[in-house]
């Protein structure tokens, strides 16, 4: 821990900072373990993947895979269903990018017509939907 503050210390008069007060510390403390807690899910996927099937089962797999495999992805590879589920993903993202876009289009065109007829209650019920999709 000791060599952790004297590398920061040398960084901070690297840098030409006046000091390095408690905030810093406790800031670079607070962001290493923030940083471990977001990325050890990712890390501990990683190591189930390349790990054997039914070792990892056993449980005690956490930062290294114990029984090395890559049956896992061959498993997965050679499955259909991947394929499928990939093009129903490309699918359904072209056809919701195009399908909103072109009736984004129509929304703003009608909504530029001055004289457009329920204009006003048009202009709500679409923003009404456009929060309720976006969540906000």
């Amino acid at each position: 821990m000791k060599k952790i503050f004297n590398f920061l210390k040398k960084t901070a008069r690297r840098l030409k900072l006046n000091k390095f007060n408690w905030f810093d510390y406790s800031n670079y403390i607070f962001l290493a373990i923030f940083s471990f807690i977001t990325l050890y899910p990712f890390i501990f996927v990683l190591v189930g993947a390349f790990n054997e099937g039914t070792d990892y089962m056993k449980g005690g797999v956490y930062f290294w895979p114990r029984v090395f495999s890559l049956d896992n992805f061959t498993l997965i590879l050679n499955d259909n269903r991947l394929l499928i589920g990939f093009k129903n993903t490309i699918a359904r993202t072209v056809l919701g990018t195009v399908s909103a876009t072109f009736f984004t289009a129509m929304i703003a065109y009608a909504m530029s017509r001055k004289d457009l007829p329920f204009r006003t209650a048009i202009n709500r019920l679409d923003l009404l939907h456009k929060c309720a999709i976006m969540g906000t």
